[in-house]
């Protein structure tokens, strides 16, 4: 079991707004990105608590897969991967000592070095000894199948699904989340914008600003969601008093 307590920081749930429009139909829906089938998504940011339930969660009907797809997940949150760089991941892209893996073929085909953290490389410990007691191949994807063949993205995304399903989750299960959800964490930490950009792989800083952009604003809805009114013992919210009197004239 990965311990959270090691791996995560302490951040507030931000809950996604429901709701959203086309673009020219009406008012502006809720801060989104776009998703790969061109819906515009609202942005997932997952708390610890929720980490933590889908590392423990029903990831594959085996100890065997259990322990390959939790290793995936834990990469693709703690070094911010897109699901493809995760999967292209080879075992030579593993360099615990340089502090991180290096994705080969991130958007737009640029390489990139990105970080990762010690205790995530111990995380992955499990999967890499299970790999080589079966005799995959070590120069092979670090993530494959039992037969050492490639994994497809396609996998992934019906894992995610059956797990918000199996969970009980309110928020949408999706690879992506863990990305938002790493670059969360860095902004939270006070990381600066142009390491961040440099961390995700944007060609630019404005890409960047608008993704945490993005983020931030589901995350303030959800902050003031929560917001509770402060009334008197026995008063409810149409009791409140407007302009000195309240809504029955007294």
């Amino acid at each position: 079991m990965v311990n959270m307590r090691q791996l995560a920081i302490d951040f507030s749930a931000p809950v996604r707004p429901r709701g959203s429009s086309a673009k020219g139909r009406g008012p502006a829906g809720p801060p989104s990105i776009e998703g790969k089938a061109g819906r515009d998504l609202p942005p997932e940011v997952y708390t610890r608590d929720e980490v933590q339930r889908l590392l423990d969660g029903p990831l594959g009907r085996n100890e065997k897969t259990r322990t390959r797809n939790r290793a995936l997940l834990v990469v693709m949150w703690r070094a911010g991967l897109r699901v493809s760089e995760a999967l292209d991941l080879r075992m030579e892209d593993l360099r615990p000592k340089d502090g991180g893996v290096w994705v080969r073929r991130g958007k737009g085909g640029k390489p990139r070095l990105a970080g990762m953290d010690p205790e995530s490389f111990e995380a992955l410990g499990p999967w890499l000894e299970l790999r080589t007691k079966l005799g995959l191949d070590p120069g092979g994807p670090v993530f494959c199948t039992f037969t050492g063949r490639e994994m497809q993205s396609s996998y992934v995304r019906h894992m995610c699904g059956r797990l918000r399903s199996k969970l009980g989750l309110s928020k949408r299960v999706h690879a992506h989340a863990l990305r938002h959800t790493h670059a969360h964490e860095l902004f939270r930490e006070g990381v600066a914008e142009k390491l961040i950009q440099v961390q995700l792989g944007h060609a630019s800083l404005e890409s960047t600003d608008k993704y945490l952009r993005r983020i931030g604003a589901s995350e303030a809805v959800a902050a003031i969601r929560e917001r509770g009114w402060q009334l008197a013992p026995g008063k409810k919210p149409l009791d409140v008093i407007v302009y000195g009197r309240d809504i029955n004239g007294r």
